[in-house]
């Protein structure tokens, strides 16, 4: 049983996480749920979230999610 550990030497590396990660959250401070861990951010990052779809990276362009984020962001146009 192996427990990940992340340090972050710069506040930039947030984004390395947030983009090159195989999985990853983003929720407000008191919503952790128990035993995850968090990375606290920076102020002023700016990461312009306007909607959040949940997948691994190695299935982003699985068929099925492909069409729920189709669906998405149709509802998130009109």
């Amino acid at each position: 049983n192996a427990s990940p550990k992340v340090e972050i030497e710069h506040p930039a590396m947030i984004h390395k996480i947030i983009l090159q990660t195989d999985h990853f959250g983003i929720t407000m401070s008191d919503h952790v749920p128990q035993g995850c861990r968090s990375i606290a951010l920076p102020n002023r990052l700016e990461l312009n979230v306007s909607y959040v779809m949940s997948c691994r990276r190695s299935q982003q362009h699985a068929p099925l999610n492909l069409w729920l984020f189709d669906k998405i962001k149709h509802v998130i146009a009109n």
